[in-house]
């Protein structure tokens, strides 16, 4: 292998630290020190809508850039993934998808073949939980992505559950990152139903809660609910927020609610509704410098 930079310049000093087939990622060390690198985001905080610029070598051409938008955030067989209208084709992939602030957010990683700019993007929070795990196995490997890879403060989510588990996460995590919460979640992580093996109880969770560097957890507990809306099945959705120390600061129950935070006949209050009074408030606090529940920065 060589790496081959915009300058011209090539390293051929390559070794693979890892690879990660199902998200199509590998993992390069480069002998050299002092080289360009480019910040990482975080995608969880990527909404509908967003302008992201995509930098690839498509059909060969290197160096080239197409702008467009996130048009899409879905699960491909349990993997998050980010769909984008910013122009892709054969040679694309791997390269970075950058927001406004000039942060990595995604790697394209595939398209498809008879849509029109229907391409698609690993979030990078996928690659910072890999560079977490290499950091620690191999320290001095990645000393200069030590910093990005570190632990986060804000809000850990995380939880159990029925089949609407999935689905209900990923809309916490949207909603509570629209709304200026600071997320402390990043990297691949595994979700499990209650019937699944690798299943980690809450005890175990509040332990870890310093280990991630959080502030708070924010805990949800999935059951499947009692009534249907046009075939659609509902939910009961348990919250449990605790703080660094694992004393609960607050607690809420959604009964019967979709997924996506509404509700169903004669259930007028989705989940949505039990967590909207708590942003801003101990276990949900805002990011600094914003105030009032706005996600706009405070002037």
């Amino acid at each position: 292998m060589s790496v081959t930079l915009s300058t011209g310049e090539v390293y051929r000093n390559v070794s693979l630290l890892s690879d990660d087939p199902i998200n199509d990622l590998a993992f390069l060390k480069i002998e050299a020190v002092d080289l360009p690198t480019v910040p990482l985001g975080n995608s969880n905080n990527v909404k509908l809508g967003d302008e992201v610029l995509l930098v690839g070598a498509p059909e060969g051409l290197e160096q080239t850039v197409s702008n467009g938008l996130i048009s899409g955030i879905r699960l491909d067989d349990g993997i998050r993934i980010l769909q984008t209208s910013a122009a892709a084709s054969h040679g694309s992939s791997g390269g970075p998808l950058i927001n406004r602030n000039g942060e990595v957010v995604g790697v394209m990683s595939f398209k498809l073949e008879n849509g029109e700019n229907l391409n698609f993007a690993i979030p990078i929070n996928y690659v910072r939980g890999k560079l977490d795990t290499l950091t620690s196995s191999n320290p001095r490997a990645f000393d200069p992505l030590k910093d990005q890879a570190d632990k986060r403060r804000g809000v850990w989510v995380a939880g159990h559950g029925s089949a609407e588990f999935e689905s209900i996460l990923m809309e916490v995590l949207d909603m509570l990152g629209s709304d200026g919460v600071e997320i402390a979640n990043y990297g691949s992580q595994k979700f499990t139903n209650t019937q699944e093996t690798g299943f980690m109880p809450l005890s175990s969770l509040i332990e870890m809660i310093p280990k991630k560097g959080a502030d708070s957890l924010l805990y949800i507990k999935v059951e499947p609910g009692e009534l249907y809306l046009s075939g659609i099945p509902s939910a009961t959705v348990y919250f449990q927020c605790f703080d660094a120390t694992g004393h609960v600061l607050w607690e809420e129950k959604a009964t019967n609610v979709l997924a996506s935070g509404g509700n169903v006949l004669f259930h007028p209050r989705g989940w949505k509704s039990k967590l909207t009074p708590h942003i801003g408030k101990p276990g949900l606090l805002l990011k600094q410098g914003q105030v009032d529940g706005s996600p706009e920065p405070k002037k």
